[in-house]
């Protein structure tokens, strides 16, 4: 908000580059609403299709848990972030748009299998340490 008012108030005199400033502010701002927006829709869709999937699994194939709801939910952030920072991060044609879209999805995707060694050590330790905690079965 504060940026924007830096954009509608006179530049300086001595300041010639009023309207670049105002088009990186534009950038900035499209690309943090894409940024708020895709992550508010991934993380819906993934915790979504985590809980989907674990009434389907109980307690086995947490791999499936997790590659299944990354695969869903990164794909509605990454569709959601490319949509609207399209012009900001320079996608002009459909081909680079589904070019895009898909390398982000599958790189997020990809991010997660690599990690599962890890992610699985991180939730046995959580799930032995935590006295609440009760598997469904």
């Amino acid at each position: 908000c504060a940026f924007w008012v830096t954009v509608y108030l006179p530049a300086a005199d001595f300041y010639p580059n009023q309207e670049h400033f105002a088009n990186v502010v534009g950038a900035y701002t499209q690309l943090i609403v894409a940024g708020l927006a895709g992550f508010i829709v991934g993380q819906t869709i993934n915790a979504w299709a985590v809980v989907k999937i674990k009434e389907h699994t109980k307690e086995k194939h947490l791999w499936a848990r997790l590659v299944g709801s990354t695969f869903a939910g990164q794909l509605g952030d990454t569709l959601v972030f490319c949509s609207i920072a399209a012009g900001a991060i320079g996608i002009h044609t459909f081909s680079d748009f589904a070019t895009y879209t898909a390398l982000g999805w599958f790189y997020k995707t990809g991010v997660e299998v690599v990690m599962l060694p890890i992610t699985y050590r991180v939730i046995a330790y959580v799930k032995h340490h935590e006295p609440t905690y009760t598997a469904l079965v």
